[in-house]
């Protein structure tokens, strides 16, 4: 896990609809390396599993289309920032995340 991460103001989340979710897609992320951390879901994102997967939007894509190939529900997509103490939460739709990650490529 990098320190980048831990001290990120904007990032992404994953939410699960339950704990074995959540845990098989940690399970998931680990296999292949990837950066994340598994952490408390947020009191501001209103989710039935009380876990969740912080990451770098950059990896959002990837790490998403990871965890679908395994098999694994995700209950829910969100872009967090954090401005002057502020939390703010959008919830982003599949679709919207893979739109993002084209427009990164055609660049």
């Amino acid at each position: 896990m990098s320190s980048e991460l831990m001290k990120a103001d904007r990032f992404m989340v994953f939410t699960f609809s339950s704990t074995t979710q959540a845990l098989r897609a940690e399970k998931c992320l680990k296999g292949k390396k990837a950066d994340f951390l598994l952490i408390p879901t947020l009191r501001e994102i209103s989710s039935s599993c009380g876990l969740s997967l912080k990451l770098i939007s950059d990896n959002a894509n990837e790490y998403y289309n990871a965890i679908i190939e395994s098999k694994i529900n995700i209950d829910g997509i969100y872009e967090v920032s954090k401005i002057a103490g502020k939390v703010t939460v959008n919830k982003v739709e599949p679709i919207l995340l893979a739109a993002a990650e084209n427009s990164h490529e055609r660049v």
